[in-house]
């Protein structure tokens, strides 16, 4: 799967806005409802407070008519749960906690059955116990209180009580919640969006100063060596790389002149031989000829041709020069070329292979015309002949 590299800063700079505002959001969020649980639970505890400083109460109702004055509109209580001395476990019967902690709880189960655990876990209750509920939707307080069950001033018998007040702060939690995120949404899209605009600006900067160096690359691999990268003149790491490119493309450009001018020299040198020269590949391809050998050749261009048949060995059975040169072997002989005209030229000729790393790459022929000579010779004889 492709993925254009130039997207990872892009990327790194979205997520780097967007992520650690995110975060910053739900962290606020999570600090304002902690927030609303620490009032809720110093609420209650001023409440359990006034209430638990009224010190015995002669009966249930002065402590309830004590509840009522100190109720708030928001505070809830599940009764009076009496723990007596002599009794201490009938306020741990299941079935009355359940009656009492449920409609207080807004018969939330999971809330019950933690908050049922929690106040059976701890059976002596000295001081105000103040926790919030499993659910964060009640901030609870558990009050211990004193309550006579007789009359008899000289006999009397306190009842360990527990009243517990509850505050509903789920639905303030929700208030609240939802008041954070209208206003915190247009902030967090503000964000988004520059963020974004920044992240497409450095991609589209970062991608034209790529598609340069890719498009000057294309047209060096098609042989434009003076194509060159536009710099910037800022430094970073894809100038460094168009001035290591562009250096390059300096560097080749000099020694592809070098290379032409050598090349320049060699063939000035081969033209000015009486001799015709050229050379072929491992295919017989031209791959050189000088003046002479094209001028006998009778056209302006070898490179490129095939040159199987353009030398011939005088003898049927003799191979090619071409192919005793490709085989690694010497050859000097006498043949015939044939021209374009298509009429053949006796020649004498060498055929030399041309080896790099002890592989045969090419060969090396050239040739004379001895056309005059086999002419001169052949009227020597007729004359011998004549003569005797």
């Amino acid at each position: 799967m492709y993925f254009p590299l130039r997207l990872i800063i892009p990327l790194i700079i979205f997520f780097l806005s967007v992520l650690p505002s995110a975060g910053m959001m739900v962290l606020s969020l999570k600090e304002i409802e902690k927030n609303i649980e620490r009032e809720a639970q110093y609420y209650l505890q001023v409440r359990a407070e006034k209430i638990s400083t009224g010190g015995v109460y002669p009966d249930l109702a002065q402590l309830r008519n004590r509840l009522l004055m100190y109720a708030s509109d928001n505070d809830s209580y599940a009764g009076i749960i009496n723990n007596t001395v002599v009794r201490p476990s009938s306020f741990l019967d299941d079935s009355a906690l359940k009656k009492r902690l449920l409609p207080l709880l807004g018969e939330d189960k999971k809330d019950y059955e933690h908050v049922a655990k929690y106040i059976m876990q701890r059976r002596e209750y000295k001081e105000t116990s103040l926790f919030i509920s499993n659910s964060g939707n009640y901030a609870l307080a558990i009050v211990p209180v004193d309550v006579s069950t007789s009359i008899e001033s000289s006999r009397r018998d306190l009842t360990a009580s527990l009243v517990i007040l509850a505050q509903d702060i789920g639905g303030i939690k929700s208030t609240s919640r939802d008041d954070f995120i209208s206003n915190a949404f247009p902030i967090l899209l503000f964000v988004l969006v520059v963020s974004m605009v920044i992240a497409a600006g450095i991609y589209l900067y970062v991608s034209k100063r790529i598609k340069n160096i890719i498009d000057t690359t294309v047209r060096f691999a098609e042989g434009d060596l003076q194509a060159k990268v536009d710099t910037h003149g800022g430094g970073d790491e894809l100038d460094q790389l168009a001035q290591a490119y562009n250096d390059m493309g300096r560097e080749l450009l000099a020694s592809q002149q070098q290379l032409l001018e050598s090349n320049e020299r060699i063939q000035l040198l081969l033209d000015s031989t009486a001799e015709s020269i050229f050379g072929v590949d491992e295919y017989g391809v031209c791959i050189f000829a000088n003046r002479t050998c094209r001028q006998v050749m009778q056209t302006s261009e070898l490179v490129g041709q095939d040159m199987w048949g353009v030398i011939l060995a005088d003898d049927p059975e003799t191979s090619s020069p071409i192919k005793y040169a490709l085989n690694n072997q010497s050859q000097h002989a006498e043949g015939y070329v044939v021209p374009g005209s298509g009429t053949g030229i006796e020649v004498e000729y060498w055929a030399y292979p041309i080896q790099h790393d002890d592989a045969t790459v090419g060969a090396v022929i050239s040739f004379i015309d001895i056309s005059n000579r086999k002419r001169a010779e052949k009227k020597l004889k007729s004359s011998q002949a004549w003569l005797s």
